[in-house]
């Protein structure tokens, strides 16, 4: 016969819910990255507003998108505008998922799991939009050679070198 030991804790399941500090984070956390990466994409498909005639068409994207030359730059904008195109209204269903939100946060009484639903909702269409650039950057440098490839990365080094 097995004695069971009564002295071992039982584990406890969490407290449902996160802490308000932590959902308020969690909403404040992806504003910043929806203003990021918006402001990302639009410097590259309008051409950069006040930057368009400084050369780099993007000051919101870090050092790959800075180390590109003009050329470059102008190509990926033309092929990333095609692939949004492609894949369909995108900035309408960001401003619906918005405006859904905005409802659920009036909701009373307050909705957590409605609230995360739709913010799992934003992140995914974001990454679907970060998953295009992804393929389009991915794809140019694969048409580059060696040499340009290389010039790249001594540019992406110097734009690191900068920023320090």
């Amino acid at each position: 016969m097995v004695e069971e030991n009564s002295t071992q804790p039982v584990p406890q399941s969490p407290p449902p819910g996160a802490p308000r500090w932590m959902r308020v984070t969690l909403v404040i956390s992806l504003a910043f990255n929806l203003l990021i990466i918006g402001a990302f994409l639009g410097a590259i498909l309008t051409g950069g507003g006040k930057w368009r005639g400084g050369g780099h068409a993007d000051r919101f994207g870090g050092p790959l998108t800075r180390a590109f030359s003009e050329e470059d730059q102008r190509i990926l904008k033309r092929r990333m505008a095609m692939a949004f195109i492609a894949d369909g209204d995108a900035r309408g269903a960001q401003r619906r998922l918005m405006a859904e939100l905005a409802e659920v946060l009036r909701a009373t009484p307050y909705d957590e799991a409605a609230v995360t639903a739709k913010l799992v909702n934003m992140r995914d269409l974001l990454g679907q939009r970060f998953d295009t650039v992804q393929s389009v950057v991915s794809d140019h440098l694969s048409t580059m050679s060696d040499t340009e490839r290389a010039t790249l990365a001594d540019r992406i080094e110097e734009q690191i070198q900068r920023r320090r």
